[in-house]
């Protein structure tokens, strides 16, 4: 963005207030150098606007705010950890503003130049001390823990700048005019700026001394809520100083609040001084009571009178009282009309009837010029019909609605320094600057510190209400103090008192009736310092109108039948204990013979069992074993027999071959050896069989 461009738009959007501010304040300060009047300057006046802007600024501001911190939901008088909370933020932001440089200075200019030129601001500023890390200085620094403090400074209404716009929502950058030295520019850029900024010194201002700004470097620091930064520039400059990003964390990022502003319409947001709105009224009365301070000048005793009467008249005017002057020619002198017909005064009859309608005049205008301006509901002392009781007595010769009008703008300009003062103090200060400035809380309250630190990193001051009420701007009324905790007090006593025996009669009651005193309380200014308190012991109230009612006390008589009782039931207590435990040894005796002879029968049928397997296994390892050896065996008398029928096979073949061969031998040797075959065969037929009959007795064996 081109800041430069912006600057000058800025400016030449409020220059022509700016020009009529100025003349207001040479009008407040009755400077008459270069002022032009149709009554000339030498002429007396009276400075009313003067008096009223004091009238009204002192009904404005009148003792440093008090800021009243609440949770929006005030019902949820439960939420104690909220609740002390709050009570940090508040006691944090009283000591602040007690403690603050030059708040009270700050406030009261605001306000000044709201009345005169039209336009009040202020700018708050965070700061910290940091000590470096051993001798480098390229080394991070770290934070000196409790050094956390704010500034709330002071902005020269022709120093503040903001987008033109219609009205305040639409601003999207403010920027304030800092008027700085060499050393600073120096500490804060460097040597180069310096050269940059030569040519844009601070300019003399037409009202603003000239040793005030005279060597000083003029820059603009821009706070941009569309990109989040904070600029440091100069007319002029193409390239800005410095950008920097958001350091506070604001949720409306801007270090001011909305300024005090005279007469804005729709049209555009501009400031229009009040002193325009009757400056016809306030011309009229300079030129009135100029003319009336020539009149009064005028208005002496003379006349002419016969020089021949010296020694009469001349005697009679000398002054002297008491004395009876002798006249010689008595007849002549009355024939003359006396000291009537000798004397000719000059006419004070006709200048004091022109003074008395002058003063006349000009007690109508001045009573059309408090119309104007409001003075007029000032001085009748109007109260407003919103107001409580409390606050008519406080406001009994300055309350009116357009007086209210003021009030409420300047404690909603107060409470806004006071959010923005919340939020850098919830999100910017340590736990150990927090406990310096809190100090110590009620004894239930500082149980719940930790939590209520906690929510308070947490974004609390969007969920919390902050503000100033107007009636402690103006002087402090300790009587209206004192009365509303005189109040608290009654209403508090007067609330147990019937309380306690309702809850008597019906203990279920107890919890809606301490939730009404609970929501009573709360809406007290300054019960959230004994509301934790409070709440232990009415909380204490209700568990114990829950319990259970004790017995009534017994009598004498009940008393000695009560221990009779509980001998009697003692001694059958005792008798009963014996018997029980009698029995319950014998069962146990029985228990314990029972299970070991469960034990051991367990015992001998495991033994019994196990032998019995062990036996089972041995018959069924033998059986495997004679098995096997059965298979064998067969398989041997297989292989025998096989081969045996092999060697029988080999010999008929044989035989065939030899029977062929001996055929032409003749039929008797070949039926001879046929029966010697046959015989053979039979006879190993029998051995084989005998040899299976001796295999199958040794297999029986």
């Amino acid at each position: 963005m081109d800041w430069d461009a912006e600057i000058q738009r800025a400016e030449k959007f409020q220059q022509f207030a700016i020009t009529q501010g100025k003349a207001v304040y040479r009008r407040y300060k009755d400077d008459r150098r270069d002022r032009s009047s149709l009554i000339g300057n030498n002429l007396k006046r009276i400075n009313l606007f003067y008096s009223n802007v004091q009238t009204i600024k002192q009904g404005l501001f009148n003792s440093l705010p008090t800021p009243d911190v609440s949770r929006l939901q005030r019902g949820d008088f439960d939420d104690d950890a909220s609740r002390v909370a709050a009570t940090i933020l508040q006691r944090a932001l009283n000591v602040e503003v007690q403690t603050c440089v030059a708040f009270k200075e700050a406030l009261e200019s605001a306000i000044l130049d709201r009345l005169v030129p039209g336009i009040g601001q202020v700018w708050i500023r965070f700061d910290m001390d940091e000590v470096s890390n051993g001798d480098d200085p390229s080394a991070e620094t770290q934070v000196v823990p409790g050094s956390e403090r704010l500034y709330v400074d002071t902005v020269y209404w022709e120093d503040f700048l903001y987008e033109p716009a219609r009205c305040w929502s639409k601003v999207t950058w403010v920027a304030r005019k800092l008027a700085m030295t060499k050393e600073e520019i120096v500490e804060s850029w460097g040597e180069d700026a310096c050269t940059k900024l030569e040519a844009y010194k601070n300019k003399d201002s037409d009202i603003t001394p000239k040793q005030i700004t005279d060597g000083k470097y003029l820059v603009y620091e821009i706070w941009d809520k569309a990109t989040k930064t904070v600029i440091h520039t100069a007319k002029g400059l193409k390239e800005p100083l410095d950008e920097k990003p958001d350091p506070y964390n604001l949720k409306d990022f801007f270090p001011c609040p909305e300024p005090l502003i005279a007469n804005v319409t729709s049209t555009a947001y501009i400031q229009s001084a009040d002193f325009y709105i009757a400056q016809d009224q306030y011309n009229q009365l300079d030129q009135l009571y100029a003319r009336i301070s020539l009149i009064i000048e005028a208005i002496k005793v003379a006349g002419l009178y016969d020089g021949q009467q010296t020694q009469t008249i001349g005697r009679m005017l000398e002054g002297q009282e008491n004395i009876l002057i002798p006249v010689d020619n008595w007849v002549m002198y009355a024939e003359a009309g006396g000291a009537k017909g000798l004397i000719d005064w000059y006419p004070v009859e006709q200048v004091a009837t022109v003074l008395q309608l002058l003063q006349a005049q000009f007690e109508a205008i001045k009573a059309s010029l408090y119309e104007v301006t409001g003075m007029s509901d000032i001085t009748r002392g109007v109260s407003n019909q919103y107001e409580t009781a409390k606050a008519q007595e406080i406001k009994a010769g300055f309350a009116s609605v357009r007086m209210n009008g003021y009030s409420r703008d300047v404690a909603l300009f107060a409470s806004q320094i006071l959010m923005i003062m919340g939020e850098i103090i919830t999100q910017l200060y340590g736990d150990e600057r927090l406990k310096v400035v809190v100090g110590t809380l009620p004894e239930p309250d500082m149980a719940l510190v930790p939590q209520a630190l906690e929510i308070l990193r947490n974004d609390f001051v969007s969920g919390c209400r902050i503000q100033v009420k107007a009636d402690t701007l103006i002087q402090a009324d300790w009587a209206l103090e004192k009365g509303q905790r005189t109040e608290l007090m009654q209403v508090i006593s007067q609330f147990l008192q019937q309380a306690v025996g309702a809850i008597e009669q019906v203990p279920e009651i107890a919890p809606l009736l301490i939730g009404m005193l609970k929501f009573t309380i709360v809406g007290y200014k300054g019960s959230a310092e004994i509301e934790g308190q409070l709440d232990t012991i009415l909380d204490g109230l209700v568990k114990k109108a829950l319990e259970p009612p004790a017995p009534p006390e017994p009598t004498p008589e009940e008393k000695k039948m009560q221990a009779e009782m509980q001998m009697e039931q003692q001694k059958m207590q005792m008798e009963q204990q014996a018997k029980q435990a009698d029995f319950q040894m014998k069962q146990q005796q029985a228990y314990m013979d029972a299970q070991t002879k469960e034990t051991q029968a367990q015992s001998d049928l495991q033994m019994a069992q196990e032998y019995h397997a062990m036996e089972m296994k041995k018959m069924e390892m033998e059986l495997m074993y004679k098995e096997k050896e059965f298979e064998l065996k067969e398989r041997e008398m297989n292989l025998k027999l096989q081969m045996a029928e092999q060697q029988m096979l080999a010999k008929v073949k044989e035989s065939a071959m030899q029977l062929e061969m001996k055929q032409v031998e003749g039929a008797q040797n070949l039926s001879m050896n046929a029966q010697q075959n046959e015989q053979q065969v039979e006879q190993s037929r029998e051995n084989h069989e005998q040899q299976l009959e001796q295999s199958e007795e040794s297999n029986d064996i």
